[in-house]
């Protein structure tokens, strides 16, 4: 547990553009973290919805409802949410990080949209793009574990193992950017 701590506090102190509100998972807000899990912050700590949670490793999620002393955020593993995210290795690809659903039920996500011509391979690190303003730039998202390729659609997607271990999440982040979204759901 020191190390986690010290890893985030070496964090915020590298990526000090933003002020950041350290927070401590309570629970789930379902079965998993595919359905969310409520943290022991709230509106009367400055949270508000639409701010995004990350760790020293990389994205966790999104707060997605907010009251004064708690919040559930939605892990990137959900399909409610949405990431604009690039390729590091080829710097040129842009799409969507969502979540996905394997038939192991573990927390995976995908990144869709890229071009056919995308250089993407097994292996690669998928990065926040910082594209529609909710999520900074440069934020690691997770590893490519399989690149698929649509020829009718004249798209290429990529299966994403997370950067963040969900089984051992404890604590979180939350980012307070110096002007905020809010993000509005339509569930």
């Amino acid at each position: 547990e020191n190390e986690r701590l010290r890893n985030m506090l070496n964090f915020t102190n590298s990526k000090n553009e933003y002020k950041y509100i350290g927070a401590d998972i309570k629970g789930l807000s379902g079965e998993n973290f595919l359905d969310g899990f409520t943290i022991n912050r709230g509106s009367k700590d400055g949270i508000k919805k639409g701010m995004v949670a990350i760790t020293a490793e990389g994205l966790v999620g999104q707060v997605t409802s907010v009251g004064s002393n708690w919040s559930i955020v939605q892990s990137l593993c959900n399909e409610n949410i949405a990431v604009a995210a690039h390729v590091l290795s080829t710097k040129e690809s842009d799409g969507i990080v969502k979540g996905y659903r394997g038939n192991d039920e573990k927390f995976l996500a995908e990144i869709t949209g890229l071009s056919i011509s995308s250089k993407i391979k097994e292996g690669d690190t998928i990065l926040t793009s910082g594209l529609g303003l909710v999520y900074p730039k440069g934020i690691k998202i997770g590893t490519v574990l399989e690149v698929k390729e649509d020829k009718a659609a004249v798209m290429k997607s990529a299966i994403i193992k997370p950067t963040v271990d969900f089984n051992t999440l404890e604590q979180v982040l939350i980012v307070v950017p110096d002007d905020i979204i809010e993000v509005k759901y339509n569930y």
